[in-house]
């Protein structure tokens, strides 16, 4: 992903992490360390209070790429996390995963759990689409 991107035959190709970067920025995404405050981590004042889930030789490499640790990159930051038990991402990806899989859910007045409409389905319906879906 970071060299044979959208190749079409070339030698050489896009460098996906930085697309994912630049499209971070034209979007306008917080820091990672706004994005960590946001999620209940400690915020950094310096880079090597990023050492509770970036490792020390990334630190490095953060501090001689960026001026302040809240210049980092969401993108970059989030992505040098050690992974939480159980998941396949650091705290403030799977932070960010978690919201928006709330909002998703909780904003869809037509998500199967989510009643006081008068479209719902009634609690035997909905005990019954969550039998089904979790035998499948």
């Amino acid at each position: 992903i970071t060299r044979y991107l959208f190749r079409n035959g070339k030698e050489t190709g896009q460098d996906l992490r930085a697309i994912d970067i630049q499209r971070g920025r034209d979007h306008g995404l917080a820091s990672y360390n706004d994005y960590r405050h946001y999620c209940g981590l400690h915020r950094a004042d310096k880079f090597s209070d990023f050492g509770d889930y970036i490792s020390q030789e990334n630190i490095v490499k953060l501090s001689h790429l960026y001026e302040h640790p809240d210049d980092v990159d969401y993108v970059v930051g989030g992505s040098l996390e050690a992974h939480v038990n159980g998941a396949l991402s650091g705290p403030s990806f799977l932070c960010v995963m978690v919201e928006q899989f709330y909002r998703t859910r909780a904003g869809d007045k037509f998500f199967y759990e989510n009643g006081d409409h008068h479209h719902s389905f009634t609690h035997g319906e909905q005990q019954m689409l969550t039998y089904y879906i979790t035998v499948w």
